[in-house]
């Protein structure tokens, strides 16, 4: 469905099959324009989109791609990941560039700002910026991260396992616990989205879906 700015319609969609060998189930997606659309998935799945059509591409990636963001054309980093080690990659217009390897992390989120950190979250929380990783530390958290998204370098969220929020306003990262719950209790928060004013968090709560709505002061 797509939000028309006051209610939600349904969308006619197309299906396309990539051109090339076997496409594996797919995981993310990512363009920078209509005619630059990336999407990523299983065994090393890697498809293109030139406005035309899906086409394959071939890469050394064997393992699962977990994440996928850019920031335009010739800037956009994926993951792949195989049990409790993720590899990094890069892509500047050209080739993918293999990065170092995230090591004791299975990565499943991705996010950057342009000319800034890549903020990878996933089974731990950390930022990159080539060729290190740094330790993302937050006072009250203690699971790991579903979803990062931010609208500038000082206005970041995350969301997680039980209904853990937390916010980077530039300087700090804040635990949000207005709507944690206990270990036990099933809420999932699976995606976030904001501006600089509105930041959306949806889920699942026990067996309903969940919408968070907040405004930022």
């Amino acid at each position: 469905a797509t939000w028309n700015g006051s209610s939600w319609a349904e969308y006619n969609y197309e299906y396309f099959y990539a051109k090339g060998d076997t496409v594996y189930p797919l995981r993310a997606v990512w363009g920078s324009s209509p005619e630059d659309v990336w999407a990523v998935g299983d065994n090393g799945s890697l498809i293109h989109w030139n406005g035309i059509e899906w086409i394959k591409i071939k890469t050394d990636i064997t393992e699962d791609i977990s994440a996928l963001y850019g920031t335009n054309q010739n800037d956009i980093y994926l993951a792949a990941t195989s049990g409790n080690h993720s590899a990094l990659y890069h892509y500047n217009g050209t080739e993918w560039l293999k990065q170092n390897d995230i090591l004791g992390m299975y990565a499943i989120t991705l996010w950057k700002k342009p000319g800034g950190k890549l903020i990878i979250g996933g089974t731990n929380f950390v930022e990159y910026t080539n060729p290190t990783y740094q330790q993302i530390n937050i006072h009250g958290r203690t699971r790991g991260v579903i979803k990062v998204f931010g609208s500038d370098h000082n206005n970041i969220f995350t969301a997680g396992d039980f209904g853990e929020i937390t916010h980077f306003d530039g300087k700090t990262w804040v635990d949000i616990n207005q709507f944690e719950v206990p270990n036990g209790v099933y809420r999932v928060l699976r995606s976030v989205w904001c501006t600089e004013k509105k930041v959306f968090l949806v889920g699942v709560d026990q067996n309903r879906a969940i919408i968070i709505n907040g405004t930022i002061n």
